[in-house]
């Protein structure tokens, strides 16, 4: 199914699907189609994607879903990996699709650029989106750009750019805009995402803004978050307001909703109010069990340390400083660091080229900027060789630029500095 219009729907107060794919053959793909100006006084789906068929391979490629309007649950793609039995495979691919200009006005509306589950025996590999634009206006609201659900099968989550979400309403729930929400699966890989331009501007939670969430109550399930960039610049008028870059759900089960979080930038600079914290990195217990040991180097900043602003928060116990926190998780994040010099993450130019969504340098550091993210991260698996561009990193066959490790963060750059030790 390819190279089709569907525009100005209107008016259905049950759901309204653009198209609903569900093809029982080994092999079939929707792409280049346009879905535009879907208007409902209920759900609204842009693409329903998934198999019933045990050995099929599947995609949804090139698609541009745009202007939905809905009261109810709105969603640009929904990914179905159907349970087929551990003994087969279903391979669903969503790659380079746009998804933008997505609003819900009712008091809990929920609006999700994509949202995927992955059955038994499925792999599901969600590439190269440009998720932005995503709004709603109530007062109890969801958003999210990317959003894992489901027990079961394998989900390759990586590239994708999500940007510009916007809870407008006086929101009162945690978690009201989410970049990426990692809630199910079995196994996990988010790499090499960019997740920046959240605002929840009349918001009053004390965490109301997450920039990559793992809450996760799956049993035997891991979570690689791997080579990410967010940035956080958020403000509120809400009496309590709080925001975090990276969110984990701490469990007493080691292998429950388990993460390894490695290489990643992560920087929040939100200004909180009232209870609430500004934080690079939030778990839920002082347990450390399911937060894997070899957790480490990763850029955790979130701004001047000091009572509200902190590094890490437990749900009890905050640690303004990185020395601190790396204390208390130890050996995780051992050789983690914050912010050096003087540069202001906040300052287009300054350690990213750009902080402009559109722009294809978004959350990019600068060409010889000074940092330890340079060569500073660790190499991983044939899975992780490439950035957010397709670049190569350093340490794999066909790398041209002059460092000796990967960079941390979405993106290999041209820095001057060595790993840290």
């Amino acid at each position: 199914l390819f190279g089709n219009t569907f525009t100005n729907w209107t008016g259905r107060t049950s759901t309204l699907t653009g198209i609903i794919f569900n093809y029982g053959a080994t092999g079939g793909s929707v792409s280049n189609n346009v879905i535009n100006n879907l208007t409902g006084g209920g759900s609204i789906v842009g693409i329903n994607f998934g198999s019933s068929n045990s050995g099929a391979s599947q995609s949804v490629t090139g698609n541009t879903i745009t202007n939905l309007t809905s009261t109810g649950i709105g969603t640009g793609i929904n990914i179905n990996g159907l349970s087929i039995g551990a003994s087969t495979v279903v391979n669903l691919a969503a790659n380079n699709n746009t998804i933008n200009t997505f609003s819900n006005a009712s008091s809990t509306g929920q609006v999700l650029g994509i949202i995927s589950s992955a059955g038994v025996g499925s792999t599901v590999s969600i590439s190269n989106h440009n998720i932005f634009g995503l709004s709603a206006s109530g007062v109890t609201p969801l958003i999210a750009g990317v959003a894992i659900i489901g027990t079961t099968g394998t989900v390759n989550l990586y590239a994708n750019k999500v940007h510009s979400l916007i809870a407008s309403g006086a929101t009162t729930n945690n978690g009201a805009v989410n970049g990426i929400s990692l809630q199910g699966a079995l196994n996990v890989n988010c790499y090499n995402n960019i997740v920046g331009g959240l605002t929840n501007p009349l918001g009053s939670a004390i965490n109301a803004i997450i920039g990559i969430q793992v809450q996760s109550t799956v049993a035997a399930s891991t979570y690689n978050v791997y080579n990410n960039s967010v940035f956080l610049n958020a403000t509120s008028t809400g009496t309590n307001f709080g925001t975090t870059g990276l969110f984990h759900s701490a469990n007493a089960t080691a292998t429950i909703g388990a993460l390894d979080m490695t290489n990643n930038i992560i920087i929040n600079q939100s200004l909180a109010n009232g209870s609430g914290l500004t934080t690079a990195f939030r778990r839920t217990l002082a347990s450390y069990a399911n937060f894997l040991a070899s957790s480490n180097r990763n850029l955790l900043f979130a701004g001047t340390p000091s009572a509200t602003n902190v590094i890490f928060n437990d749900g009890t116990t905050s640690f303004q400083t990185i020395t601190d926190y790396k204390t208390a998780a130890t050996p995780r994040d051992g050789v983690s660091f914050t912010k050096e010099g003087a540069f202001a993450f906040e300052t287009p130019g300054s350690y990213f080229i750009s902080l402009t969504g559109s722009n294809s340098d978004f959350l990019k550091p600068v060409a010889g900027i000074t940092t330890q993210a340079e060569s500073g991260g660790l190499s991983f698996s044939s899975l992780f060789t490439t950035d957010f561009a397709g670049i190569i990193r350093a340490g794999n066959v066909g790398y041209v630029g002059t460092g000796t490790s990967p960079d941390l963060g979405a993106f290999e750059f041209a820095g001057t500095t060595p790993s840290p030790i």
